[in-house]
């Protein structure tokens, strides 16, 4: 996880996993373009060729365009890849042809001066308005909105709507909110830290057992259970000590 990275067209919802999506680009009637790769997979290339053809199409779609990465390290190397290669491309740099090649192959368009003139402009742009290149870390709104997409996905026969429900019937029994979609989205903050990404392949396996989450929540019940009788027993026999 640690390694992955996501381009986003930010009105969207299209998902992919390694493959180029149907459809893409800087108008807000093109769905979300997530891609997921494992590490050294080259997936840096394939996020500087789908930003620069973003902006090879529209030059200034960099407005309408937020990239989304795992770690700062991730971050500063999209932003440097991106305006390094526009660069490259606009000044004919012999490091920068593989990418002309593949955003005339995504573009469709042959003429390499229009690529190269856009290029130039979005540098330009980019250059003159430092912020706008946004190259975010972990970002709320994106975060959020993905547990949405999730929620909105669950049918009946899902193990997330089913551990969903348990948690809302837990929460009832305890005298709290039935309403839990906060605490999930919360919760989901945990895939951005470190201890998750060190051991995701781990806390996968255990999720992905049927009967581990609710062996692992129950047993977590009974301890708080445990707990909070031995704190109850303790202050009684306190409290009998006192009034003898």
């Amino acid at each position: 996880m640690d390694n992955n990275q996501d381009i986003r067209n930010i009105n969207s919802s299209q998902h992919t996993n390694g493959q180029e999506p149907s459809r893409g680009g800087a108008d807000p009637s093109f769905p979300l373009t997530v891609y997921k790769a494992s590490a050294g997979s080259g997936k840096t290339f394939t996020l500087a060729v789908e930003y620069i053809s973003l902006l090879v199409r529209k030059p200034d779609a960099f407005r309408e365009i937020l990239a989304v990465t795992f770690t700062n390290k991730a971050t500063a190397e999209m932003k440097l890849r991106i305006l390094s290669q526009l660069y490259g491309i606009a000044n004919g740099c012999q490091g920068s042809e593989p990418y002309l090649a593949a955003v005339r192959e995504k573009t469709g368009i042959g003429d390499e001066r229009i690529i190269r003139e856009r290029s130039g402009e979005a540098l330009n742009l980019l250059m003159h308005l430092s912020n706008s290149l946004r190259v975010s870390l972990n970002d709320k709104d994106v975060e959020e909105q993905a547990v949405d997409e999730m929620i909105e996905s669950l049918n009946p026969k899902s193990k997330e709507l089913k551990w969903i429900s348990e948690y809302i019937n837990t929460n009832i029994d305890d005298n709290k909110s039935w309403n839990v979609i906060g605490q999930i989205k919360e919760f989901g903050n945990n895939i951005f830290r470190d201890f998750y990404k060190k051991y995701r392949e781990d806390i996968d396996r255990k999720l992905n057992d049927t009967e581990f989450f609710q062996a692992f929540t129950s047993k977590l019940v009974r301890q708080r259970d445990a707990a909070q009788k031995a704190i109850t027993d303790s202050a009684q026999r306190i409290l009998s000590v006192l009034d003898s």
